[in-house]
């Protein structure tokens, strides 16, 4: 079935693929028996061995072409080291729904660093829709004590959202002549070069988790990766940004499912505050560039 697509409805097939398997990572987070960095340094290994597997066999060639961008994967990779550990910790610390929620307050954020970066104009829109995403947030996190682990995995969420949406900004501006996958496999590198120190060592972790650890990176970070990389052969990037912004109601729904995490009202409320600025904002973002 397939194969009888046409190329556009291929590239969607791919894209619903890519964001269904992101939207399952939170999952690891809780089902590893290991600390964040330790989880996200694995990942990122096996994710790094998957991607340069992939970019060898598509491209041929491995090299970013000159120092300047080598420096450049390096600074940018370094903010995905910072995003994908707080996410995971922030994860850890309450529930999926709660963490996700401050997370995906990246898109909004990253709107309001362009201008600082690029030049750009901040539009009134923008600033609403920041204050509708982190009232959301707000919400969630209120009725939390100043000591509770809700409270500080929203904090973490939000510096993990930071971090990312510099990332995201920074690696536009300075590796987007670069296939996304070569460029993500270079800083999964640099994440694992970050983390190596600091993350348990491999006779700390068993068998069920190695597999675990194998799956999350190979299946859920570099295959869901290509997918959402090769789709946009045949998609505007409107369709992309908007099925993207989906992401969360999978991890929320799955959690429920799969960990019996059952949000609760003030949670839901905020988190879908959270989301539809997201959707509003994978929809616009293309009218802007």
């Amino acid at each position: 079935m397939y194969r009888t697509l046409s190329p556009a409805g291929r590239n969607l097939a791919e894209l619903m693929a890519a964001v269904f398997l992101l939207g399952l990572v939170p999952l690891f987070a809780k089902l590893i028996p290991l600390d964040a960095i330790s989880i996200i340094f694995y990942r990122c290994a096996f994710g790094a061995l998957g991607l340069l597997a992939f970019v060898a066999w598509r491209q041929g060639s491995l090299g970013l072409g000159n120092r300047r961008d080598y420096l450049r994967t390096l600074a940018v990779g370094i903010l995905l080291a910072a995003h994908l550990s707080s996410y995971f910790h922030a994860i850890q610390l309450t529930t999926v729904a709660v963490a996700i929620a401050a997370t995906f307050t990246f898109p909004v954020m990253t709107v309001l660093i362009e201008p600082l970066i690029d030049g750009a104009r901040l539009r009134l829109m923008d600033l609403g829709l920041a204050l509708v995403a982190f009232t959301g947030v707000a919400l969630i996190a209120a009725p939390a004590g100043v000591d509770s682990a809700v409270l500080e995995g929203v904090l973490w969420g939000l510096f993990s959202a930071f971090m990312f949406a510099l990332r995201n900004v920074l690696h536009r501006r300075w590796l987007s002549h670069h296939p996304s996958s070569q460029a993500m496999a270079y800083q999964l590198l640099v994440v694992v070069v970050c983390l190596v120190l600091v993350a348990e060592p491999p006779t700390a972790v068993d068998v069920p988790a190695w597999f675990g650890l194998a799956l999350l990176g190979l299946v859920f970070t570099a295959l869901a990766h290509s997918l959402f990389a090769g789709s946009m052969r045949h998609l505007p990037a409107k369709t992309a940004g908007l099925m993207a912004s989906l992401q969360p109601v999978i991890s929320i729904v799955a959690a429920a499912i799969v960990l019996a995490e059952i949000p609760g009202p003030r949670t839901m409320v905020g988190a879908a505050m959270v989301v539809s600025v997201a959707v509003i904002e994978g929809v616009a973002a293309p009218r802007r560039t």
